[in-house]
């Protein structure tokens, strides 16, 4: 019951407005995780790797690891292309 009541009072409270300004460099800067693969509630921080797509589409991924996020990114850049141009050198990722 106290996972239960921990778990929602997250959600709860995360589950509010992020006002974005378009000249940030970083929009996800903040960006936490809950991390539960060790049996306790951890907060850790995100990594986001964004790309331009070949159509011109800005693609971007939050991941627990850089590694993630960057493979997340080259997905979903390759998903928006017929003809994949998607580089991984291409990839700007931060730690938020």
């Amino acid at each position: 019951m106290k996972i239960f009541f921990i778990i929602s009072t997250l959600i709860i409270s995360g589950c509010g407005l992020k006002v974005i300004n378009p000249n940030d460099v970083n929009k996800n800067e903040g960006t936490k995780a809950l991390d539960i693969s060790s049996g306790q509630l951890k907060v850790v921080d995100t990594f986001s790797c964004n790309i331009v797509a070949g159509n011109g589409k800005r693609v971007s991924a939050v991941a627990k690891t850089e590694k993630e996020a960057r493979d997340e990114a080259l997905a979903k850049c390759k998903d928006q292309t017929l003809i994949s141009i998607c580089r991984p050198e291409n990839l700007k990722c931060v730690k938020n």
